[in-house]
């Protein structure tokens, strides 16, 4: 048995023909739609075993990678450590903050803070979203990286696209 395992090249399915669109196209029933991933940065222990500098350094990388972006994803990355009262006001306001005060973690199966999710608080997170806050990153909160596509209404195709050309990306 090999120590490596290989996984397969990803398939997200034609996104210039996807099967489905805006799933309300009157708007009557679906205030906004969201899809989000997880992705862990290769190389890099979970988040429970990071150490301080390890959260400095991904966070760095993926500034960099933030950087890049262009057109629909293109916007500014904001990092808890240095954020301004302001900004994290409005970002509280945008329901787009994490914080370190959530008492149960993912399906309130354990406690973040009991399970290490909050170590060297706020050292290497961070919040990137692009100007028209219609996606945005997480970066070493539950996850190295949340990736979230959302936007009012319920047309599904451009949202999912939006994440799936962000995933290529990255």
């Amino acid at each position: 048995i090999s120590n490596s395992i290989t996984h397969p090249q990803p398939n997200f399915g034609n996104l210039d023909n996807l099967p489905f669109g805006d799933l309300d196209p009157d708007n009557k029933y679906i205030i906004s739609t969201r899809v989000r991933v997880g992705r862990s940065l290769e190389g890099r222990p979970f988040p429970p075993l990071l150490s301080k500098q390890d959260r400095l350094d991904m966070e760095n990388v993926v500034k960099k990678v933030f950087s890049q972006f262009t057109g629909d994803h293109a916007g500014k990355y904001y990092a808890l450590s240095n954020m301004s009262k302001e900004v994290e006001k409005q970002l509280v306001e945008d329901h787009f903050l994490f914080q370190d005060d959530n008492r149960l973690g993912l399906y309130n199966f354990f406690d973040l803070r009991t399970a290490c999710g909050y170590n060297h608080w706020p050292a290497g997170r961070g919040i990137y979203h692009n100007d028209s806050k219609t996606f945005l990153i997480w970066v070493n909160e539950e996850d190295h990286l949340r990736i979230i596509s959302m936007q009012k209404g319920g047309n599904l195709s451009e949202v999912y696209r939006r994440l799936i050309e962000a995933c290529l990306f990255i």
